[in-house]
């Protein structure tokens, strides 16, 4: 299970959630978080109560439940400009105007998963 943290529900996912996906015989759960820029990954098999790990946005995880996938997180980053919380508005579409600057918006390459890693097309 992997969910994107909300501001607006934090305290029920970083809560109510785990215990939840816990009791429901979860065996990971991965809660991304945009404002800490981490992913908290659970392993109710090693640790009930607390993360196992706290990775940040910079790092490159994977997991045991899927031998040979790695979610290869700085890569995903610099494709969907996850630098700013402004870049978190969905891009306009392709070969359109863009109304304030009235230049062609840029296109935004498609991910696609090849041998278990994102890769652009």
């Amino acid at each position: 299970m992997a969910e994107m943290l909300s501001a607006s529900t934090r305290n029920i996912d970083l809560k109510d959630r785990v215990e939840i996906y816990r009791e429901a015989g979860a065996a990971e759960y991965w809660i991304f978080d945009l404002d800490e820029g981490s992913v908290r990954i659970y392993r109710f098999g090693e640790n009930r109560h607390a993360p196992v790990a706290v990775k940040s946005f910079g790092a490159i995880v994977s997991t045991s439940l899927l031998p040979g996938f790695s979610l290869n997180l700085p890569s995903i980053r610099r494709v969907i400009g996850l630098e700013s919380k402004a870049s978190l508005l969905p891009p306009p579409p392709p070969d359109r105007l863009d109304r304030r600057s009235g230049r062609h918006a840029k296109k935004v390459p498609l991910l696609v998963l090849r041998d278990n890693w994102l890769a652009e097309e």
